[in-house]
């Protein structure tokens, strides 16, 4: 599982304090015991449960439960408990609150894809984009393969994509793909993908593609592709979302990219109990 910097969690905490609790100072409650609970509303893959106990931890809270990232938790399930002096409580109330549901939204969005995907083809992968919310990467990416996805391309460095953003730098195709035999020389440890947004251009690219990357292509226009070019691996990216997975895949899509598991309207909802010990 990948890990969260320390230095990431003391900012969440820095920017969730500010300076002090004028709250709980004025009402001068901060010295009594309490406990704190993160309750489901709803069932839901968990996520976040771990970096909810290390800020608890830093401000010397007690943490007496929390389930790990992964677990597919019922509604009404405690997914976080943790007690103290109810100064750091209150402290730590809507941090970790944020950081579970943002978290377990994602995880539960990316598990209703793969679940939906793998009933057809349980060889199928769901991979997420780059598009998660700036500095929340790390996170985004943990409840991903929390929910049993995979990242399809966590940054600029790790694979090697070729869009026609590329290629409008090249005089022609043939100048293109001498370059593409080259690069395929020297990149023996990557695969290349290239985007095609047609099936003349996926047919044309096939012969030089580890992967084709088809984008906002038709299931019919995917079950064409496949049929002339049997050997390519197709990966189907551009608008994916439960109403139409299962057409990809029935398709032909060896693997899906999915930016839906990012972005709704309505996030996973925690409840959350305070009480005095």
């Amino acid at each position: 599982m990948n890990y969260i910097k320390d230095s990431v969690i003391d900012e969440w905490i820095a920017e969730e304090i500010g300076y002090f609790d004028l709250t709980t100072n004025e009402c001068a409650i901060g010295k009594q015991s309490a406990s704190i609970e993160i309750i489901t509303r709803s069932q839901c893959v968990v996520c976040g449960c771990e970096e909810a106990k290390r800020i608890a931890q830093k401000l010397d809270l007690s943490v007496e439960n929390f389930l790990a990232s992964g677990v597919a938790a019922q509604e009404k399930t405690t997914v976080f408990k943790a007690t103290g002096n109810a100064e750091n409580i209150h402290l730590i109330w809507r941090v970790t609150q944020n950081i579970i549901s943002f978290a377990s939204t994602i995880a539960t969005r990316t598990n209703r894809l793969v679940l939906l995907a793998k009933a057809i083809n349980p060889s199928a992968s769901i991979g997420c984009t780059r598009k998660s919310i700036p500095n929340t990467k790390a996170l985004s990416l943990k409840a991903v393969l929390s929910g049993g996805g995979s990242v399809h391309r966590a940054s600029l460095t790790e694979t090697f994509l070729l869009f026609n953003e590329h290629r409008v730098f090249f005089e022609d195709d043939k100048a293109l793909f001498n370059k593409l035999r080259e690069i395929k020389k020297r990149l023996i440890e990557k695969k290349i993908t290239i985007e095609a947004k047609s099936v003349e251009e996926a047919i044309r690219f096939a012969p030089y593609a580890d992967i084709l990357q088809l984008d906002k292509l038709s299931p019919i226009e995917v079950e064409k592709i496949k049929t002339l070019a049997p050997n390519a691996h197709i990966a189907i990216a551009g608008g994916i979302d439960p109403d139409n997975i299962e057409d990809y895949v029935k398709a032909g899509a060896d693997s899906i990219v999915s930016s839906w598991m990012f972005f709704c309207d309505k996030p996973v909802d925690f409840e959350i109990k305070i009480s005095k010990v």
